[in-house]
């Protein structure tokens, strides 16, 4: 980050962390974030709408609705 003159950044590893990078996790915690792949993908779920539309473009994802069996008993 102190090369690209950043305030903060995010890292995203798809395998997750080791044991020590999650320890020090919080001594970093305003400056750099780390994320796992499903916190990623949720956080692009949550706000792809309100994403401008040349980065839809580039994530094009399609909202499908699908019915489910009602539990029973409820």
């Amino acid at each position: 980050m102190r090369k690209f003159n950043a305030q903060a950044g995010l890292f995203v590893a798809w395998g997750g962390f080791k044991g020590t990078v999650e320890k020090e996790r919080s001594q970093s915690f305003f400056e750099i974030r780390l994320w796992s792949a499903n916190e990623l993908i949720q956080a692009l779920l949550a706000n792809y709408e309100k994403l401008p539309d040349d980065i839809q473009a580039e994530i094009p994802l399609k909202r499908i609705w699908i019915l489910l069996p009602q539990e029973e008993g409820g």
